[in-house]
């Protein structure tokens, strides 16, 4: 699934989106995974990283981003961090 978010963020592109849709969609796609992930509380527990405490982080990689494809990366960044359970 992580896959099939990754490429479809990374077709999106090369669509032109402003930094206000950037920024929107980001953030959409943080509170989905934050309200819906089922493992987020285990990976807390386990490693004592809580997903919301990523969001500065992850935002600052969005907002930094000059194109859609460093925003691209920086979504596929966020998301790879959910495959480890780490959250890093």
């Amino acid at each position: 699934m992580l896959l099939i978010l990754s490429l479809l963020f990374i077709a999106l592109a090369g669509c032109g989106l402003s930094v206000d849709q950037r920024f929107a969609d980001f953030d959409y796609l943080f509170g989905t995974i934050r309200d819906n992930h089922p493992l987020l509380g285990v990976w807390s527990r386990m490693f004592g990283v809580q997903w919301e405490d990523q969001y500065e982080e992850f935002k600052a990689m969005v907002v930094a981003a000059e194109s859609d494809q460093q925003w691209a990366l920086a979504i596929d960044h966020m998301l790879k961090s959910l495959a480890n359970g780490s959250h890093r």
